[in-house]
């Protein structure tokens, strides 16, 4: 989601919705909770309406492009719940490991690092990611760097969506292109913005409903 749009109001205006369609007994809640943000317009902020247009809010898909957003929401809200606050090596390591169940080549190095002959197959076939310990963050620093190693877009697809999933957050510039070598600057997750409103914040009602857990 965009780094402007206000979770907190976003969370609050799914619950009144939620609680408004139980109150009415509504039968259909998906069905209902999407009229009731069609018809309830000027109770949000105009950027939080714009959002659930984003979602194809007039739409019958709306539900589900809304059920996407929070699956892969939830799943950063989880990390931020077991790491927020620690370094970021923690948070490396946390993401390392989600990486790794996609199948990709998660590894720790240091300068210089080659990638080991073992690990060369799966980086061709998922993708690798490499954490330089002795780029992570200094004190009061904002940002650190992590390689990646690609073979393919749907290689850059699911680490992109990996690292998000786990509040890891930035911009990916080209090393060398023809080789599938880039870089991550990634925002320190204890200050990234989105990661700071999810610590602060309870998921909303919704969200086990539609059968996010």
């Amino acid at each position: 989601m965009s780094r402007q749009q206000d979770i907190h109001e976003i969370f609050s205006t799914l619950d009144t919705a939620f609680l408004a369609c139980l109150s009415h007994h509504v039968a259909d809640l998906p069905k209902g909770i999407r009229n009731w943000l069609i018809d309830n317009k000027h109770q949000m902020t105009p950027n939080t309406y714009q959002f659930f247009c984003t979602l194809s809010l007039k739409q019958r898909s709306f539900i589900n492009n809304l059920r996407a957003w929070l699956t892969q929401l939830k799943k950063r809200h989880v990390a931020v719940s077991n790491v927020f606050g620690k370094s970021f090596d923690e948070w490396a390591h946390y993401a390392g490991q989600r990486l790794e169940e996609q199948g990709c080549a998660y590894i720790v190095g240091e300068d210089d690092f080659e990638l080991p002959e073992d690990l060369r197959n799966q980086c061709i076939k998922h993708g690798a990611v490499i954490f330089n310990p002795l780029q992570s963050y200094g004190e009061g620093s904002r940002y650190a760097t992590m390689d990646v190693l690609i073979y393919s877009n749907a290689h850059m697809r699911t680490i992109r969506r990996t690292l998000d999933a786990t509040g890891i957050d930035g911009d990916i510039v080209v090393v060398n292109e023809d080789n599938g070598v880039y870089q991550l600057c990634a925002i320190n997750p204890n200050q990234e913005n989105t990661n700071v409103k999810l610590a602060t914040c309870t998921f909303p009602m919704l969200a086990e409903e539609l059968g996010i857990s």
